[in-house]
C-alpha cells in the first residue's frame, strides 16, 4: 500500500437505524496527525493504551475516534472530526442532507490510474453497557485499555 496507493474511499453508515446511510473517508498509508481544529481531547488512559502500537498513525486515529461520543443519531462531532481531518489534508468532501459524508483521496505512488478502493464502516457506536456502569454515551469517551 505504501508503494502503490490507489484512490481510496471509506464507506461507512452514519447510523444503524438509517438504511443506506453511508460515509466515505480516505485511507492513507503515509501516516497522519490529528493536528486540526476538530481533534478531540484524548484521555490519558486512552493515549497510554495505544502508545507504542504500530502502525502508530492508525492507532492515533483509533484513539481520537474512541474519544468522540457518537451514539446513533448524534454523529455530528465525529463527522466534524472527519471533515476537519479531510480539510487539514486538502481532501475534497461532500455531505448530503441526511448527514452522509464522502471524502475522496486521489491515488498516488504509481496508483493514480488504479481502480478506487472503497472501505466501509459505521461512524456511530453501539451504546450498550452493564447496568452498574456509570457511563454517559452522549458525553463520555470510550476509554481504551491495553491488555498485556
Amino acid at each position: 500500500l505504501r508503494s502503490l496507493a490507489p484512490a481510496a474511499i471509506l464507506l461507512a453508515s452514519r447510523g444503524s437505524s438509517r438504511a443506506g446511510s453511508r460515509l466515505y473517508v480516505s485511507a492513507t498509508a503515509t501516516g497522519t496527525s490529528a493536528c486540526f481544529a476538530h481533534a478531540p481531547t484524548i484521555p490519558n488512559e486512552t493515549a497510554n493504551a495505544v502508545k507504542g502500537l504500530e502502525p502508530s498513525a492508525v492507532w492515533s486515529h483509533f484513539a481520537s475516534l474512541s474519544s468522540i461520543p457518537r451514539p446513533s443519531g448524534k454523529e455530528e462531532a465525529v463527522l466534524s472530526y472527519i471533515k476537519g481531518y479531510a480539510d487539514s489534508k486538502g481532501l475534497p468532501w461532500k455531505e448530503d442532507l441526511a448527514g452522509n459524508l464522502v471524502v475522496f483521496r486521489q491515488g498516488s505512488g504509481g496508483g493514480e490510474d488504479a481502480p478506487p478502493v472503497i472501505l466501509q464502516g459505521h461512524v456511530d457506536m453501539v451504546t450498550e453497557k452493564n447496568q452498574d456502569t456509570d457511563h454517559n454515551f452522549d458525553t463520555d469517551p470510550i476509554l481504551l485499555q491495553k491488555l498485556e
